[in-house]
């Protein structure tokens, strides 16, 4: 990150090396980069350091971001939330390595000709100067993202043949929708899925697998990095014959390109896909069946159909590539249905005990 004057800036600097140090996916740095440029504009305009933040000018670094940034209307709680979770982590970071290091050169006394000799000072930064905890914004259910139910599911599936009209591109987008629906993965570890992540189809087996690979030293677009571990992911078989057929029979072939999903159109027929062309299409797809739905969704709609069938948390966090178990936990929510028929079975679990 660079400020007006195009200069590294130095602390923002150590700080992305930490993320990457830690595997932070790039994403994720992207996503704390554009918080931070915010976070420097506001303190270029207030003419502070960010170790000379104090609790109470958190106020006016928010009023900044609900009437200066983005198109300047005020922002969403979960919004505001994650502003201050970036400055967390990032005062945090200078709160354990005991402050920021900055050098300059200073004028030694009483000598002729003056001596100049290197100075290092160092700046106490601490969490409680942002109190985020303090400033955060209480959340709604409403921000959370919403599943998709069967009948939805079953509408949004027939809809792409309405809105592709090329068949080799309808079969590729059919089959991305199933994918992303039947493993729950994420938009980038689709696009980045290798023919040789796809297991053999076998007519005497009922499963097979796909492996989500994290190779984002050698993807071939930061579109398809992968924010976890690698994994393997059981699906049926009937998804392995899938993708199968559009490989044999639609998807365009280009030696140098090896991923699952390629564009269709020339002149980048054979050439890997990127997340716009995709974005597009569920945006498309969103219009022409009345449904919302992004890959996200799909994504979340999958984890909570897992918890609704009665998978365990441990389960549904590897094969969701969750990095931690509270992420599932916030992630899953069951309909009212579903909880309805899992109490029934608790109640017949339960006959020998009958109190009248």
């Amino acid at each position: 990150m660079v400020d007006s004057n195009y200069n590294i800036v130095e602390e923002v600097s150590l700080f992305i090396r930490h993320l990457q140090l830690k595997d932070f996916s790039l994403t994720t740095i992207e996503s704390y980069c554009r918080d931070l440029k915010e976070f420097y504009s506001w303190l270029n305009q207030e003419n502070i350091r960010f170790f000379e933040v104090k609790p109470r000018m958190m106020f006016s670094f928010i009023e900044y971001l609900d009437t200066k940034v983005g198109n300047n209307l005020r922002k969403s709680p979960a919004t505001i939330n994650r502003y201050l979770a970036t400055l967390s982590s990032y005062f945090r970071f200078y709160e354990n390595t005991l402050g920021f290091l900055e050098s300059g050169m200073g004028n030694s006394k009483n000598t002729s000709p003056p001596v100049f000799e290197s100075t290092v000072k160092i700046n106490k930064v601490s969490t409680k100067q942002v109190s985020t905890s303090y400033f955060r914004r209480k959340e709604t259910d409403k921000s959370r993202v919403k599943r998709l139910f069967p009948n939805e599911i079953e509408c949004l599936y027939e809809a792409i043949t309405a809105v592709r009209k090329d068949p080799g591109m309808r079969s590729r987008d059919k089959l991305m929708f199933r994918v992303i629906y039947e493993t729950g993965i994420r938009i980038g570890e689709c696009l980045g899925l290798y023919l040789t992540d796809i297991g053999q189809p076998d007519p005497l087996k009922e499963f097979g697998s796909i492996k989500v690979v994290k190779r984002n030293n050698n993807a071939y677009h930061i579109d398809h990095y992968a924010k976890t571990i690698s994994r393997t992911i059981p699906v049926s078989m009937d998804l392995i014959f899938a993708i199968d057929d559009y490989i044999c029979n639609d998807r365009p072939h280009l030696e140098e390109f090896q991923t699952l999903f390629v564009n269709h159109r020339s002149p980048k027929s054979g050439v890997y896909m990127t997340r716009r062309p995709v974005e597009n299409f569920f945006e498309k797809l969103s219009e022409g069946s009345g449904i919302k739905c992004t890959p996200h969704k799909l994504r979340h709609t999958h984890g909570t159909e897992l918890a609704e069938a009665g998978y365990n948390e441990l389960y549904i966090a590897n094969r969701l590539g969750h990095k931690s178990i509270h992420t599932t936990k916030k992630y899953v929510h069951l309909s009212l249905e579903s909880q309805t028929d899992a109490y029934e079975r608790f109640i017949l679990s339960r006959k020998s005990v009958l109190l009248q």
